[in-house]
């Protein structure tokens, strides 16, 4: 058994630096032998999240729980019930990576699918990048050797961040930030993601890291600047290619962004990693509202 856990919140912060939370959610799903939820927790309890059962986790994901997500739209347990598209995400790097590092054999796809990877389905395996030229040759994936230990978080702010057990051997975890302030008729966006796996020696590695800032009419909500920039990425050869694709959503409404982004950036500009970053950023209307009510 398997179990993916998730908590948000939102905190609203005055002119003099005090910070309250506003509101919060949590999510904690069983994934049975076969890859599907069997069971799920949830706070708040409404609306109920059980049409979750059955579906898989990963790629393909947000098909199933379109309806779900429909109702979920701007919640802090909607983001959560999203995130569960790349929650596996890290896990799988993760024990790809392992395997390259220890000299093993990549692992036997499964049934019904190709041991080579889709050309052009993102910047990192684009068909004329190193990662999917070795991949398709048999060799070893260019990941480092030794990816950034991941740095803390805390900030001294006990609010900042939750409470985060240390991970341990073969766990992984995705953080995400979002804060947004009104500036002289702005929004103005800083926000974050981190995928981080655990060697078997208990060191917490970044998989995956971006950060994002973002410009904002007040008014219209729409993207006026944005700018990504790549931390930590599994193939750094290829993957930070994608940076630039959040050029595609300037001029875009942000309310919008989860319908539009993946029409926006597909194909080998891309990365689903960025992308779900700049799905993200559809809530900044309801932070806004926050921020003003």
């Amino acid at each position: 058994m398997v179990r993916i856990a998730g908590s948000a919140r939102d905190l609203v912060t005055d002119g003099d630096g005090t910070a309250a939370i506003s509101a919060t959610a949590s999510l904690d799903v069983g994934i049975d032998q076969h890859g599907l939820i069997s069971g799920v927790g949830q706070e708040p309890s409404s609306p109920p999240c059980d049409a979750l059962v059955g579906l898989r986790v990963g790629f393909g994901f947000r098909s199933g729980a379109k309806e779900l997500l429909g109702a979920l739209s701007g919640t802090l347990l909607g983001l959560l019930v999203d995130d569960l598209s790349g929650a596996p995400a890290p896990s799988g790097y993760g024990a790809i990576r392992d395997r390259v590092m220890l000299g093993l054999p990549p692992l036997p796809p499964p049934p019904g699918r190709s041991s080579s990877p889709r050309a052009d389905v993102c910047a990192g395996w684009r068909a004329s990048g190193l990662a999917f030229g070795l991949a398709v040759a048999g060799e070893p994936l260019p990941f480092e050797a030794q990816p950034p230990v991941a740095p803390d978080l805390s900030s001294g702010d006990p609010l900042g961040w939750h409470a985060m057990p240390q991970l341990l051997a073969g766990q992984s975890r995705r953080v995400r930030r979002l804060d947004v302030w009104l500036n002289d008729g702005l929004v103005l966006v800083d926000a974050m993601f981190r995928d981080t796996t655990c060697d078997w020696d208990q060191t917490a590695r970044v998989v995956h890291e971006y950060a994002l800032t973002a410009t904002l009419d007040a008014d219209t909500q729409r993207i006026l600047a944005i700018d990504a920039q790549p931390r930590s990425l599994p193939f750094p050869t290829d993957c930070p290619f994608a940076a630039d694709s959040v050029q595609l959503i300037l001029g875009e409404a942000a309310a919008g962004l989860r319908e539009t982004v993946r029409g926006l950036s597909a194909g080998a500009v891309s990365c689903t990693h960025l992308n779900d970053a700049m799905r993200c950023l559809a809530d900044i209307p309801t932070l806004v509202d926050q921020l003003r009510g």
